[in-house]
């Protein structure tokens, strides 16, 4: 695969971590498995909000979800990201 074909099969990921707020969503849920009041409360963004950005990690393929009776948890899905980034350097250190 080229660089162009990395590019721009990394472009969900790089849009959904290009948001400060998901970026430390992304830090919260790399250390443990939270669900949206548990992430509220840790963070300065209204429930609805961080729901929102959930959303957007879990399109990109980020994060995963597990439903335990009414609740939702969310943990990080960390081998599509760590498998895009090393193509993105392998593709960048290939010559």
């Amino acid at each position: 695969m080229q660089l162009r074909d990395h590019l721009v099969a990394s472009r969900d990921l790089l849009d959904a971590l290009a948001d400060p707020a998901r970026q430390d969503l992304v830090q919260l849920l790399a250390r443990e498995e939270l669900n949206v009041g548990d992430i509220a409360s840790r963070v300065t963004l209204s429930r609805p909000t961080v729901s929102h950005h959930l959303l957007v990690l879990k399109r990109a393929g980020l994060v995963r979800t597990r439903k335990q009776g009414r609740e939702v948890y969310y943990r990080l899905n960390k081998a599509p990201i760590v498998n895009t980034l090393q193509g993105l350097v392998d593709s960048l250190t290939c010559c």
